[in-house]
């Protein structure tokens, strides 16, 4: 797909589909940049904020299953 195919697809309300097994909020975010309305789109210091706080999250469950919690 061509970078002009992407943005045409876009404009056609075209969107990929979402993985079947992810976090939900990591889906939940996919789906907001997705927004049709550039204004309902997360800003990028949202996303990053998000995507910390996420790792984070991510990062505690996993130091809680090494600890056998």
């Amino acid at each position: 797909m061509t970078p002009l195919q992407a943005a045409l697809g876009v404009r056609q309300g075209l969107r990929p589909e979402l993985p079947k097994h992810g976090h939900p909020e990591l889906l939940d975010l996919m789906q907001r940049c997705w927004e049709g309305v550039p204004n309902d789109r997360p800003s990028f210091h949202e996303i990053t904020v998000e995507l910390e706080n996420l790792l984070q999250e991510v990062e505690r469950g996993l130091d809680s299953q090494a600890n056998g919690a």
